[in-house]
């Protein structure tokens, strides 16, 4: 079922949304597209915050919302990377002297709490019993706690 040609169709239109129409379009399209979800993320996230999830309309494609998380992530890793290999005195009190390393810090504090506040709202609306069915969750659960410590 899932290999004939015409569910693959469907299956990559609902993926794509509005974005179907990515061969046909200019590169400049593609370009803005893309960076609207990776280079310009955090003003994309902060206007769909703003506009109650009105602009941009993108934000409810789910290739759109895979590239944004994609990117959210790859961007939390480095600087998870880019916040133990900074070279400071280990002093453990206070704010770090650097200003580039506080962003570096709140921003991983904000990626942590924010996959934490997913996580209640999803379980909020699911329930608790529907919420475990699903294995994914089980494994997410796990990298959360593992961050936790």
């Amino acid at each position: 079922f899932l290999a004939d040609r015409r569910c693959q169709n469907v299956i990559n239109n609902e993926w794509l949304g509005s974005w179907a129409d990515w061969n046909f379009c200019s590169r400049a399209t593609r370009a803005f597209r893309v960076s609207l979800h990776t280079i310009f993320f955090f003003a994309a996230s902060f206007l769909y915050i703003v506009t109650i999830n009105r602009l941009p309309g993108s934000c409810r494609i789910p290739y759109a919302r895979f590239l944004s998380s994609l990117f959210a992530h790859l961007l939390f890793i480095g600087c998870i990377v880019f916040n133990m290999q900074w070279d400071e005195p280990r002093d453990l009190r206070g704010l770090p002297d650097a200003g580039l390393k506080l962003f570096v810090l709140v921003y991983i504090w904000l990626y942590v709490f924010g996959e934490y506040f997913v996580l209640v709202t999803d379980l909020w609306r699911l329930g608790f019993r529907r919420y475990f069915d699903a294995w994914w969750h089980w494994y997410e659960n796990f990298i959360k706690s593992y961050l936790g410590d």
